[in-house]
């Protein structure tokens, strides 16, 4: 009995294995490209506290001061445990997402007297941390 099918050669034989063994790499790595970008997004997403406290300004005379507080983040820092400046402290309040928050100076006490042109560091005492700062008063 006489086989006369012919088959591929060799050389393209292994010619079709190299492409076929490409195209599944570069497939494989812009698959997992995508699911690693997705993952990270996913992470900080639900890491995020969603809040970004800075201190904007310190301003006023004497104990009649006010605070005003930058939430930059997505969403309410509920009332802070303690803001204070030097000696001094805040009212506690809400602060709204995307918002400045102006709060006002509660102690009358004379050690909380701050003249202008004083560097007071503003210590702000939440759940998700502390934000610190120094801010001259105005």
């Amino acid at each position: 009995m006489e086989f006369n099918k012919k088959a591929i050669s060799p050389v393209v034989a292994t010619a079709l294995l190299l492409v076929v063994a490409v195209v599944a790499v570069v497939g494989f790595q812009s698959w997992f490209t995508t699911f690693q970008s997705k993952s990270f997004v996913d992470i900080e997403q639900k890491t995020d506290t969603g809040a970004s406290i800075t201190i904007e300004r310190l301003e006023g005379n004497g104990t009649d001061m006010k605070l005003y507080i930058r939430n930059a983040g997505a969403s309410i820092v509920t009332k802070p445990t303690s803001i204070t400046a030097k000696e001094c402290k805040f009212d506690s309040a809400d602060l709204a997402a995307n918002s400045i928050t102006i709060i006002n100076s509660t102690s009358g006490d004379s050690n909380c007297e701050l003249d202008d042109n004083t560097v007071a560091n503003v210590v702000i005492v939440t759940d998700s941390g502390v934000v610190e700062g120094s801010q001259m008063v105005r």
